[in-house]
């Protein structure tokens, strides 16, 4: 029977149409019929090449510090798949995402969905059933056909902007702001968390008539400074996850007229984490996560490092996809890694140790080839004093095998 269908069903049903063009008037087409495309009352929806996920948590975190029922979607997942929608900070039961999926099939009448496709409408239903008053929507890839862009956002927040997935959105940072701009709204607000926008993006806006504010000139965070306007708030401390991630997220909120008192935005700031992002594992050694898996990211992840401890040992645990090495990838990193621990990943589409080897090799690293990510993880963790640091990088992938290993270790 249809209702007896269980959630990795349905994801495989879908994962077998995600090849080919991308039909976003069908889409829309379906999120008409299914009464989705105003999910909540408000709604924020984030673009961007790094930094959409911390953006996500901190909205997340601010609105429901306001005392509102938030309804958040992102991607890629860590773990398990639930992770892509959460209410309230808590990942939505298999049961409610696989009810969601029959509607959504019920309603396509013809009209073929990818995986992207149907997860996205799956948060939309869930969120619209779950009457949240507010939906965060992270853009996977792109923006202007992207499934989450059926929604008329309150607010569009576009992060940072950087060369990936330059097949699919163009080799230079204007043609991919040009596909990120694709998420303006007409008289609405959009928050761009760079200080130096791409000429095409401001370009976007003035046609479309948005009202564009930018990271540095209309709001900012410098230390524990957080500037929204002329309005000051000083922060307990530093963000754990990055500042420019927790500006965008403060001035988008403002912009949909949700107001917080100066502590409430402060603490909010510094007490928000994302599994993955800058995570801290462990202490003694220190085991920091990061998805950090493009030059942008990388380099972000480098000024985090710069800052460890003087005369630190630090190892590196990397996997990474094929299609994100370049000789040029882990520039600035050499200097501040001891050993690489680099390993292959069970996906089709993922480099192998020895082309990452190859890469590093070109720079004089030294490197440590493993075929499983618990090996290369058990092997920096053997290999380390208290005092070192481990810092594990390059996918999405990698951390959860990571994650996965830790708890096969535990007692």
């Amino acid at each position: 029977m249809r209702g007896a269908r269980l959630l990795p069903d349905w994801l495989k049903q879908f994962t077998g149409l995600q090849s080919g063009s991308v039909d976003f008037d069908g889409l829309c087409q379906v999120a008409q019929r299914l009464g989705v495309l105003e999910p909540a009352p408000i709604s924020f929806v984030v673009a961007g090449t790094n930094g959409k996920g911390s953006t996500c948590e901190f909205i997340e975190g601010l609105c429901r510090a306001a005392g509102m029922r938030v309804g958040k979607a992102t991607s890629p997942h860590v773990l398990a798949f639930n992770e892509r929608i959460q209410i309230d900070g808590e990942p939505v039961s298999d049961d409610v995402i696989c009810r969601a999926f029959e509607v959504i099939d019920a309603a396509c009448r013809g009209i073929l969905l990818n995986y992207f496709q149907a997860s996205a409408l799956a948060s939309l239903l869930i969120f619209r059933q779950q009457c949240v008053d507010v939906a965060v929507l992270e853009v996977g890839l792109g923006g202007r056909l992207d499934p989450m862009n059926v929604v008329d956002a309150t607010v569009s927040v576009i992060t940072r902007i950087d060369l990936d997935h330059q097949a699919t959105l163009g080799d230079t940072r204007e043609a991919i702001a040009a596909e990120k701009a694709g998420i303006m709204r007409r008289g609405r607000v959009c928050i761009v968390a760079d200080p130096d926008p791409p000429a095409s993006l401001l370009r976007c806006g003035r046609q479309v008539g948005s009202r564009v504010q930018w990271l540095g000139r209309d709001f900012d965070l410098d230390g524990r400074s957080l500037k929204l306007g002329e309005r000051v708030i000083e922060c307990p401390d530093v963000p754990q996850l990055p500042p420019a991630s927790a500006a965008a997220a403060a001035a988008a909120v403002a912009a949909a007229g949700i107001r917080l008192s100066d502590d409430d935005l402060g603490n909010v700031i510094v007490r928000t984490r994302l599994v993955g992002r800058r995570q801290y594992l462990q202490r003694t050694p220190d085991v920091l996560l990061d998805v950090a898996h493009n030059a942008g990211a990388i380099s972000s992840l480098a000024e985090v490092l710069r800052a460890r401890p003087e005369g630190t040992r630090t190892r590196a645990v990397v996997g990474m996809y094929r299609d994100k090495l370049g000789p040029d990838i882990f520039d600035g990193l050499p200097d501040l890694i001891d050993q690489w621990y680099v390993t292959d990943m069970p996906e089709q589409r993922a480099a192998g140790a020895s082309e990452i080897a190859a890469i590093l090799h070109e720079h004089g690293c030294s490197v440590r080839p493993y075929a499983k990510i618990s090996d290369a993880y058990s092997s920096a963790l053997a290999n380390s004093a208290s005092d070192d640091m481990i810092v594990a990088f390059g996918s999405f992938l990698l951390v959860a095998g990571v994650l996965r290993a830790t708890v096969r270790q535990q007692p």
